[in-house]
């Protein structure tokens, strides 16, 4: 697929608008770096997507999934944040790989790719993710993109 310059804002704008149609909890910008990425829109779309879908699924009815853009040397930083159960210690290194399946608090269980698309997708951009996260407080997924 072709990339093209992208604003950062302009996804996370994007990732709002699609989500706002199908879920009434919020979604906040909280930071916006105002920085362009080389990408191809639909896959960091899909990206966004995946992290934002498991947060909504994650997180206790009445809080908070939080997206930002951030300016971090020579990469631009995307964000989702959100106030759910979190991931523990043990499942921590696991995530990312296909088909792996962390319980949650909840019960409730994906298939096992989408934090594997996650990841695919930002090593094809050139980029990297990252996660942290606290059992009770919540989860941060950090995808860096190179800026150009």
């Amino acid at each position: 697929a072709q990339q093209s310059m992208t604003s950062t804002d302009y996804l996370l704008d994007a990732a709002v608008r699609r989500w706002s149609r199908v879920t009434e909890r919020p979604l906040t910008i909280a930071a916006r770096a105002g920085g362009e990425v080389s990408c191809v829109r639909a896959d960091i779309g899909l990206l966004l997507d995946n992290l934002i879908e498991n947060a909504l699924r994650h997180a206790p009815e009445g809080s908070k999934v939080t997206l930002a853009a951030r300016s971090r040397g020579r990469h631009l930083v995307l964000e989702v944040s959100d106030q759910g159960d979190g991931i523990s210690d043990d499942a921590l290194p696991y995530i990312f790989d296909r088909f792996y399946r962390a319980r949650s608090a909840d019960g409730t269980r994906g298939t096992g790719l989408g934090l594997a698309i996650v990841k695919h997708i930002a090593l094809a951009h050139g980029g990297r993710v990252e996660v942290r996260s606290e059992e009770g407080r919540g989860s941060t997924f950090t995808i860096g993109l190179p800026r150009r």
